[in-house]
């Protein structure tokens, strides 16, 4: 058995994913650990004698296909990576060593993404109480406990990810899932200069920016919601992040008037 286990949902991105699959295979033959992939499309990704391919078109959500994944690995570690992340060719070696050192932490993940000095202090004004976001603070490659790490490529230990879980009713894309996770998530996480990869962002473009200032803005009030309640202070909290989210600051700015018909729906569909 495996002690470590790549673990990648997609759905409908099969080009995007065979760019990935070179790094990811050289990573995983450093420890011998497993690949598991699980695809939603309507046609399977080709399976390998390296790589098992779960077909499972009947799952409609990123979150539900992150829990089946889980399920079906018993490694000590796992790494969750969206289909289009590159990682080094040491990266499960590091990981590994990581989890031996340091047996009080639960997850670790690389810095992937970094804002310039004036778009971090935008957000250290605006994100506050539980939208305060680290990730969003971060200049480059650290070595910083974290209470969440980005999506697109983190380790964690199964057994606490298990019993934490992802929140299945969430459709489609779902909107900071990950972040959600790790509010979740009991015990120290981090970033780890160690662990080097790269997210490319295949088709960033995906959506408009009333699309995705919709998302967000559902998001928004789904997390203000479900872990801001017990603050007095999450209203005026959720005003100033949807007022930065209409903004147009950011990787994937949304439009003011996707905010706020974002502001005016109802559900949880935050996907864009």
């Amino acid at each position: 058995m495996s002690s470590f286990a790549f673990l990648i949902p997609t759905r409908n991105r099969h080009d995007i994913l065979a760019r990935s699959l070179p790094s990811i295979r050289r990573a995983a033959e450093a420890v011998g650990a497993a690949i598991i992939i699980c695809d939603q499309s309507p046609q399977p990704f080709p399976s390998a004698s390296d790589v098992q391919v779960l077909h499972r078109p009947d799952i409609r959500s990123l979150p539900a296909a992150r829990n089946i994944l889980l399920a079906q690995t018993a490694a000590e570690l796992v790494c969750f990576l969206d289909d289009d992340s590159d990682v080094a060719a040491d990266f499960a070696v590091q990981a590994l060593a990581l989890a031996r050192r340091e047996p009080d932490c639960v997850a670790w993940g690389p810095v992937v993404e970094s804002r310039p000095r004036h778009v971090r202090q935008l957000h250290r004004l605006t994100q506050l109480g539980v939208f305060a976001d680290p990730r969003r603070q971060t200049p480059g490659s650290v070595d910083r406990a974290s209470k969440a790490l980005f999506g697109c490529c983190f380790v964690v230990r199964r057994q606490p990810a298990a019993a934490t879980g992802f929140d299945g009713r969430r459709p489609g894309y779902a909107l900071g899932e990950d972040f959600d996770f790790f509010l979740r998530l009991p015990g120290r996480k981090r970033f780890a200069r160690e662990l080097r990869a790269v997210h490319r962002r295949d088709g960033a473009d995906r959506a408009s920016a009333w699309m995705r200032g919709q998302a967000k803005a559902r998001f928004f009030r789904w997390l203000a919601a479900r872990h801001g309640g017990r603050n007095p202070a999450t209203l005026l909290h959720l005003a100033l992040v949807l007022a930065t989210a209409a903004s147009g600051a950011g990787h994937e700015p949304g439009a003011l008037a996707g905010v706020w018909a974002g502001c005016r729906s109802k559900g949880l569909r935050t996907q864009w």
